[in-house]
C-alpha cells in the first residue's frame, strides 16, 4: 500500500468539516462545542424526509467523529459519557442499516473494476439486480431507522453539556486510545479473521479522528492523520467486503447462480488479502512507537497549559 494519500481521498480529507482544537480555549469546553456542532450538523442531514443516501452517510461520518470525542472523557465522566455513549451508539447502528446497501453496491463496483478480467459484467450485473432489489426494499422499511437515529441524536444533544474534564485527562484518553488501537494491529494476522480486523479499524478510527483534533496545533499529528486516512479507507473497504460476502452467503440465490457466486467470493477473498496485507505492513509503520513514546511525543503537540 502507497502511503502517499490518493488525490480523491486527500480531497475527501480536506474537504470534512473543521474538527480541531485551538490554542488558548479549555480543551473541554472546544471539545463540548465540536460535539454539540456535530450534533446539530447530524440532524440537519437527517432532516429531509427521506433524507438521500449522501445525508446518511453524512451523518453516519459525523456520528463516528463525536464517538472518538467521547472516548475521551470515558475515564473523567465515566456515568455520563456512556449515556452519551450509548445514544450514539443506538444513532450508529440504525444509519448503517441505511448505509449498508449501497456500501455494498460500490464494493461491488470497486471489484469489478480491478478483476475485470475474471469478474465479467454478466457476473457483476446479476449480483448487482440483487443489491439493487435488496436497496430499494430496505429504504422503504427505512422510516423506523431514521426515528431512532433521530430520537437517539437529540437525546445525545440533551446531555452533552454535562460533560467536563481536564486536559490532562484529555490528554491521556488519546494515549489511552493509541494503546488500544497499537495493541489490536500487534494480535493481528494476516489469515485473522473478520471481527479482528473489524476491531483494529473500530480502535484506528478512534485515534485518527483524535490525531484531527491536533492537526492545527503541530505539522506532526496532521501528517500522521492523513496516513491514518489512508490506512482506515482500507480496513473499511476490507469490512464492506465483509458485508457484501455475508450477503452472498446468506442469500446466494439472489445474487446469481452458484458458480457465478463462487467468481465473486473468489475476487472479495484476493482482494480483502491484498488489503489486509497492505494496511498491516502501514499499520507496522504508524504503530511503531510503544505507547510511552507516543504519550511523550503528545505531551510535545499539545504541551500543557501554563
Amino acid at each position: 500500500m502507497e502511503a502517499r494519500l490518493p488525490r480523491p481521498a486527500y480531497r475527501r480529507y480536506i474537504g470534512a468539516m473543521a474538527f480541531h482544537l485551538a490554542r488558548g480555549p479549555a480543551a473541554a469546553t472546544q471539545l463540548i462545542t465540536i460535539l454539540e456542532e456535530e450534533l446539530a450538523g447530524a440532524r440537519a442531514r437527517l432532516g429531509e424526509d427521506p433524507p438521500g443516501a449522501g445525508a446518511v452517510h453524512e451523518a453516519r461520518v459525523a456520528v463516528k467523529r463525536m464517538r472518538a470525542v467521547l472516548r475521551l472523557f470515558e475515564e473523567a465522566v465515566p456515568a455520563r459519557s456512556r449515556r452519551i455513549a450509548t445514544r450514539l451508539r443506538r444513532a450508529a447502528h440504525a444509519l448503517s442499516a441505511m448505509r449498508e446497501a449501497d456500501a455494498c453496491l460500490e464494493s461491488l463496483t470497486a471489484l469489478a473494476t480491478r478483476y475485470r478480467a475474471i469478474l465479467t459484467p454478466a457476473i457483476a450485473g446479476h449480483v448487482r439486480r440483487g443489491l439493487e432489489h435488496r436497496r430499494s426494499t430496505s429504504r422503504e422499511d427505512a422510516s423506523e431507522a431514521l426515528g431512532e437515529a433521530r430520537g437517539a441524536l437529540e437525546a445525545a444533544t440533551r446531555l452533552v453539556p454535562s460533560l467536563g474534564a481536564s486536559s490532562r485527562a484529555l490528554r491521556q484518553g488519546m494515549a489511552r486510545s493509541y494503546r488500544r488501537t497499537r495493541r489490536a494491529m500487534l494480535t493481528l494476522r494476516l489469515d485473522g479473521g473478520d471481527a479482528e480486523f473489524h476491531r483494529w479499524r473500530i480502535r484506528l478510527k478512534d485515534h485518527y479522528y483524535h490525531m484531527r483534533l491536533l492537526e492545527k496545533l503541530d505539522a506532526t499529528p496532521r501528517r500522521r492523520a492523513r496516513l491514518l486516512h489512508v490506512l482506515e479507507e482500507a480496513l473499511g473497504d476490507d469490512h464492506n467486503l465483509t458485508v457484501l460476502q455475508e450477503l452472498l452467503l446468506t442469500d446466494p440465490a439472489r445474487y446469481g447462480p452458484e458458480r457465478e457466486g463462487a467468481v465473486v467470493l473468489g475476487c472479495i477473498a484476493r482482494e480483502q488479502r491484498r488489503l489486509r496485507a497492505g494496511a498491516l505492513r502501514l499499520g507496522e509503520r504508524v504503530f511503531a512507537a510503544k505507547g510511552s513514546r507516543f504519550a511523550a511525543d503528545l505531551r510535545g503537540w499539545w504541551p500543557e497549559r501554563r
